[in-house]
């Protein structure tokens, strides 16, 4: 197994990402969270830290369900507008499925104060209708 190092710089970047997506959070919270969040924060930089191996995914028809949510382009959107230029890097739509996959699986504030309850019940919809969820 190979260890990645993560830089203050990759942390300071991946703060500024989760912070600019979500206006009620302060800096001071991810700072005092990091047991409850960090899961989130690593893997978000294990993105751009580890890039010389490929990110591989399985096509997965549920995962395409998922992406019918908001949260998805949305996400995407952020990416290209905060985290590739803080990075001075493009990623492709693996690695923008592996960053969605990320939120999707842990807990963390992107994009918390977003959510509306029609955005809820369309999650529900589709958790419940899809077998491997």
């Amino acid at each position: 197994m190979k260890y990645y190092s993560l830089s203050d710089d990759d942390i300071r970047i991946a703060h500024q990402f989760i912070l600019a997506s979500n206006h009620a959070i302060q800096p001071k919270l991810l700072e005092t969270t990091t047991d409850d969040f960090l899961f989130f924060e690593v893997l978000l930089m294990l993105t751009w830290v580890r890039r010389e191996n490929n990110v591989e995914l399985q096509d997965w028809e549920d995962l395409a369900a998922l992406k019918q949510l908001f949260i998805y382009q949305q996400l995407v959107d952020y990416v290209h507008l905060n985290l590739e230029p803080s990075l001075n890097t493009f990623f492709n739509q693996t690695e923008l499925d592996y960053i969605f996959l990320c939120y999707c699986t842990t807990n963390n504030f992107l994009f918390s104060d977003q959510w509306q309850n029609e955005d809820i019940k369309a999650l529900h919809q589709i958790i419940f209708t899809n077998k491997q969820i």
